[in-house]
C-alpha cells in the first residue's frame, strides 16, 4: 500500500490488535498446520486493525488476519477523486483480478486491467530483485528509508494498541 501511494509521510496511527483464535488452538487452517501439530498454540495476534493518517490527506484503513470467520483471500482497494482500483481476485477471478474504476462522460465506469501473470511468488520475485540489485550496482526496489518507514509504522500500530490511543509518527 504504501508504495502504491508514493511513500507519503505518515502522521498518526490508531490501531487495535486481537489474539482471540491462536492462543485457543484454533484458525490453524492450512496456514502453519505443515509445522504444527494440532492442538499447538499460537501466542500471536490473529487480527490487527489500523487507521493510519497521512500529509495530503491520505488514508490507510489496514485490517490483516490469519484467523478469522471470514472468506481467505487478498483484496486492496484505492479510492480517490478521480478514480480507484480494486485488486480482489475473489470477486473478480484469477484471471482478471484487477479493476480500475473512473468517470466517463459522467458515468462510472469499470475496466479490466489486463497484468501478465508473474512467475514465481511474490518472495521469489522479492528475492530475484535484491539479488540484482546487488549484482548490477543499482537500486533496490524498496529503500532503506522506505523499510524503515514501515518499521515506524508497524512500532506505532503496537504502540496505539497497547495505550489505546492515537501515536503520532514523528519522522
Amino acid at each position: 500500500s504504501l508504495w502504491m501511494l508514493g511513500h507519503p509521510k505518515p502522521l498518526t496511527v490508531t490501531a487495535n490488535l486481537y489474539a482471540k483464535f491462536g492462543p485457543r488452538a484454533k484458525g490453524l487452517g492450512t496456514w502453519g498446520i505443515d509445522h504444527f501439530p494440532a492442538g499447538a498454540r499460537f501466542d500471536v495476534d490473529d487480527l490487527a486493525t489500523a487507521f493510519i493518517r497521512f500529509e495530503g490527506g491520505i488514508t490507510l484503513l489496514l485490517e490483516v488476519s490469519w484467523a478469522g470467520h471470514s472468506t481467505p483471500g487478498h483484496r486492496l482497494q484505492i479510492m480517490g477523486t478521480e478514480g480507484g482500483i480494486e485488486v480482489d481476485p475473489r470477486t473478480f477471478g484469477r484471471e482478471r483480478p484487477v479493476h480500475v474504476f473512473i468517470e466517463q462522460d459522467g458515468e462510472l465506469a469499470e475496466e479490466e486491467l489486463a497484468i501478465d501473470p508473474a512467475v514465481g511468488s511474490s518472495y521469489q520475485r522479492e528475492i530475484a530483485a535484491w539479488l540484482q540489485a546487488i549484482e548490477a550496482g543499482s537500486s533496490p526496489l524498496v529503500a532503506p528509508e522506505q523499510a524503515a518507514l514501515a518499521v515506524q509504522i508497524t512500532e506505532a500500530i503496537y504502540q496505539s494498541a497497547a495505550t489505546g490511543k492515537e501515536v503520532a509518527i514523528n519522522s
